[in-house]
């Protein structure tokens, strides 16, 4: 969806921009700081629309990405633990959550900020499932018991407002809730670290030559399931 024909900048309505789009493509991906707005696009629009993330409330295709990395790192999900550092109100971890609760996990381990508690949907949805979880206060719990920690900026409260070039937050990351080598290395950690990207500083730059680093592989792997995404809604049609 272009900035230009945005709501913001014109007055336009999603849903006429939806019209209006899905007369001059075969597919909408639309990102939108609005909670539902691909949902309210997908209402008017001829064409698939696919959400690449609306406000704090979905990011499916990070989703199906995230949960695909995590099978190819681990094998399997069923009966391993799996963590969540960083911020836990962010789309992307509702997302996967989602996703998740049919994996059957042995449990959902979360270390958010102190100020911020686990949105209660997302805990919901885990134990409608019966599993188990668990919030700690250091990171380095995550490196000692999981078998994989998907991680997340530390503070995402202005995800719903539009940056200044080269913003970067005020909020750093505590030492608690960094991901370095010392710490790998203190705990022996065969975690497997993984992050939907971009990330300010809750993982150490030192620790990307590490075997247990697997974001940027996370990231190779995305174009494939994009373009499974786009094949599968452009032969829908």
């Amino acid at each position: 969806m272009s900035a230009s024909r945005s709501n913001v900048r014109t007055g336009e309505s999603l849903e006429d921009c939806a019209a209006v789009i899905s007369r001059l493509c075969d597919a909408i991906v639309v990102r939108h700081h609005e909670d539902g707005a691909a949902a309210r696009m997908a209402a008017k629009s001829q064409t698939p629309v696919i959400n690449a993330g609306d406000g704090w409330n979905e990011h499916p295709t990070q989703a199906l990405i995230d949960i695909s990395a995590l099978r190819r790192g681990l094998g399997t999900i069923r009966g391993r633990s799996i963590a969540f550092g960083g911020d836990p109100r962010g789309r992307t971890v509702r997302s996967l959550v989602q996703l998740l609760r049919f994996e059957a996990p042995k449990e959902i381990v979360f270390c958010p900020p102190p100020h911020y508690e686990v949105p209660s949907d997302i805990l919901l949805a885990i134990s409608e499932n019966q599993i188990r979880h668990r919030v700690i206060a250091d990171i380095k719990y995550a490196l000692t018991d999981c078998h994989a920690i998907m991680m997340a900026p530390y503070d995402m409260s202005d995800i719903g407002e539009p940056a200044a070039s080269g913003y970067v937050s005020p909020n750093a990351t505590p030492d608690s809730h960094v991901i370095t080598p010392e710490k790998i290395e203190q705990t022996r950690s065969n975690t497997l670290l993984y992050h939907p990207l971009p990330r300010h500083d809750e993982i150490h730059p030192s620790c990307d030559d590490l075997p247990n680093a697997m974001y940027f592989e996370q990231v190779r792997l995305s174009k494939f399931m994009r373009m499974a995404v786009l094949d599968r809604m452009l032969s829908a049609n």
